[in-house]
């Protein structure tokens, strides 16, 4: 750092590393020299070095102009933004109307979350890009009587757009301030920070884009004159330690006048022989900055385009850097090929990630040809058909085999019948987890009609709601339940009235049509008033299907979660409509982590549905458990982000089984919308997997 108040803002140090070579150090201080002061003070220096080697002192040519001189001349030229009639004050204004609304931030994909207090450390990478694209932009910018500039700065804010899904992009650009040529040989701080703000909604086609972006740069260069920390000031954007104001991506395009831009060049002075070595402060005030320049040969010709990105280390890694490079040349390849198409057709991607993206998406499965759909009811048909004396359903000592089961909610699908309850009606349920809960079911949907569960442990008040707002043409319970329906007018059915059981056992002659709705369940109401999501027979089918691979047909299942709570749709029907057997696990026994267990190992549970923090506590009894092995091959999680890292003792410890499965999903989909099979590799992983979509 430098004492301005005291100190010359230029230190020197010459180190030798050789008997004839030598390395000089210099740092200056911005206040006193820009990017464009490089040039002329390696020029003043050659012209001393050159006398000094003759033995003379060096006759360095009069500038026209100083410094003090310059800032005077603005301060006549624009006057001050406290005059509202200034020139100045017209380009706050300006300013102003511009930025108007800008979001506070360009949300980026990073590969960390934005710390709390930016640390300002950074790294470069470099770029490189062939003869043949520089052409390409020049003819592009010709085209549309732009610079090459405009080109790039237009590319860049489609990859950024595209990457951010945002179609308002701002990005920030140092403009060098030398308006006059007498100023470009003199050593100072001259430039500004300008903001390009590129508006893409709609989607323009490439030369729409690069006539806004040439609009947009002009009016920002005829407004150059305000200092970008007034401009922040005046605009007073939220102001955070996470990201720099108003812009957090720059783009330098390095187009000295006068100088070779390639400023890693290799120069001769007279016998001595030159090069800039590039010093790395390993910082970064903005999240990227982009520094380009042009490269020629000795004939005139294109080169290639040269530079680097610098970049925030705290969020970004150099792959993803690396990759956001690939990805800017790939925008430029399109849009100089195609200047009439839209940006819609511009891919950000390479074919390898597109190959990646089908991979990851499961676009193999999602793209099948669908099968026939199915109701509930009867492909739980076929199973009782196949295994009609397999035991479908235990709870306790209770069991229940398939034909039982079904002969049971044949009864009381007789009776809701004759009540005249059919397709397009809804019951509600009032149950706690229960053989005569999956019975109702059951029976209800063998109606045709959908059933609404409601749970009894609820508050009234919510249960007043659900049965109110799906407004049930019945309502099915048990007599020591019905209490809990408070004011509801419908019909209530005992499920163990003796009117039920003596309805006839045979199947019902309803055909369930895929289509009809299969049940109505509230989302918790966390984020605003409850909703009745309604899901019809096909989508449980569907996804029941579509993970037969997965789980494996015939497994004993838990069911350990409210029937309010679309868990239990997949732990009962992935039994049931797969030749299974579903455990159904009483409330006070699946709130003890340490009895859950030992109903697990009495029961040769194979797959287990578990909220994570259940089964984080659950890890805790297992450890601790003299019950004898459990029998389980699936642990489905769900419900709640995952934490990967707290399952490394369970894998060091069960490496090959149970496989430990993260689904993610809503109500709205249907249960599970994607599955990933968790291992060692997510354990270090700062977020929940949630893997490739189901089909």
């Amino acid at each position: 750092s430098f004492e301005l108040a005291t100190e010359i803002p230029l230190r020197a140090q010459l180190f030798r590393v050789g008997d004839d070579e030598h390395v000089l150090a210099a740092a200056i201080h911005h206040i006193a020299a820009d990017g464009w002061s490089i040039a002329p003070l390696v020029g003043d220096l050659a012209t001393a070095y050159t006398a000094r080697v003759a033995g003379q002192a060096p006759g360095w040519t009069p500038l026209g102009v100083q410094y003090a001189d310059y800032t005077l001349w603005q301060r006549e030229q624009f006057g001050d933004l406290s005059d509202p009639d200034s020139p100045l004050a017209a380009q706050l204004t300006y300013w102003q109307d511009t930025l108007a609304g800008l979001p506070d931030r360009l949300q980026l994909p990073t590969d960390r979350p934005y710390p709390t207090v930016a640390d300002l450390r950074g790294a470069t990478l470099d770029i490189d890009w062939p003869a043949d694209l520089q052409q390409r932009i020049t003819d592009l910018a010709r085209e549309h009587n732009a610079t090459d500039f405009m080109v790039v700065q237009a590319a860049l804010s489609v990859l950024l757009a595209k990457l951010s899904a945002s179609s308002d992009v701002a990005v920030g650009f140092p403009i060098a301030g030398r308006d006059d040529p007498a100023l470009d040989q003199l050593v100072g701080f001259f430039v500004n920070t300008l903001v390009l703000r590129v508006d893409l909604t709609g989607d323009p086609t490439v030369s729409e884009v690069l006539a806004q972006v040439r609009q947009r740069s002009l009016a920002a260069y005829d407004n150059q004159d305000v200092p970008f920390e007034v401009l922040v000031d005046r605009l007073n954007p939220t102001r955070s330690l996470t990201h720099h104001p108003l812009v957090q991506v720059m783009l330098a395009w390095q187009n000295f006048a006068g100088q070779d831009n390639d400023l890693t060049a290799e120069r001769t002075l007279g016998d001595l022989r030159i090069a800039p070595l590039p010093a790395d402060t390993h910082t970064a005030r903005v999240d990227l900055t982009w520094s380009l320049f042009e490269r020629w040969t000795e004939t005139g010709a294109p080169a290639g385009i040269g530079g680097t990105v610098e970049f925030r280390t705290d969020v970004f890694d150099a792959a993803s850097v690396d990759t956001l490079i690939e990805r800017l040349q790939r925008v430029l390849t399109a849009m100089t090929a195609d200047a009439g198409q839209r940006l819609s057709a511009v891919e950000v991607l390479s074919a390898d990630e597109l190959a990646r993206l089908d991979d990851w998406s499961n676009r193999v499965v999602l793209t099948a040809p669908e099968t026939t759909a199915v109701s509930i009811p009867a492909v739980f048909a076929e199973q009782v058909a196949r295994t009609p004396d397999a035991v479908a359903l235990t709870c306790g000592g209770e069991s229940l085999t398939y034909s039982k089961l079904d002969q049971a909610s044949n009864r009381l699908a007789h009776l809701l019948i004759g009540q005249g309850v059919g397709a397009g009606d809804r019951v509600g349920l009032v149950f706690p987890r229960s053989p005569e809960a999956v019975t109702a079911i059951l029976g209800v949907l063998k109606t045709g009609a959908a059933y609404v569960p409601v749970d009894p442990a609820l508050p009234a008040a919510r249960v007043e709601f659900v049965l109110s707002d799906a407004a049930p043409v019945a309502v099915v319970t048990t007599a020591e339940l019905r209490k809990r329906l408070g004011g509801f007018a419908g019909r209530i059915i005992d499920v163990d009235d003796p009117a039920v059981g003596s309805q006839s056992n045979v199947a019902v002659p309803t055909s369930v049509s895929p289509d009809d709705i299969a049940y109505l369940i509230y989302t918790s109401g966390t984020t605003g008033t409850p909703k009745g999501v309604a899901v019809p027979h096909r989508n449980v089918t569907r996804l029941l299907e579509s993970l037969d691979a997965e789980v494996g047909r015939g497994q004993v299942w838990s069911q350990a979660h409210s029937l309010a709570f679309d868990f239990s749709v997949w732990e009962i029907f992935g039994a049931l409509l797969s030749g299974g057997r579903v455990v159904v696990v009483p409330e006070a026994v699946a709130a003890s982590p340490d009895e859950l267990h030992t109903v697990l190992v009495a029961e040769q549970v194979n797959v287990l549905s578990q909220t994570p923090s259940a089964f984080y506590a659950l890890q805790a009894a297992h450890g601790q458990a003299e019950a004898g092995p459990l029998a389980l091959r699936s642990v489905i999680f769900g419900g709640e982000a995952l934490d990967p890292a707290r399952l490394n003792s369970w894998l060091q410890a069960h490496p090959d089984s149970p496989r430990l499965i993260n689904m993610y999903g809503i109500t709205e989909t249907t249960v599970h919308a994607s599955i990933r099979n968790i291992g060692p590799e997510d354990l270090a992983g700062q977020c929940s997997p949630i893997g490739v979509p189901l089909a």
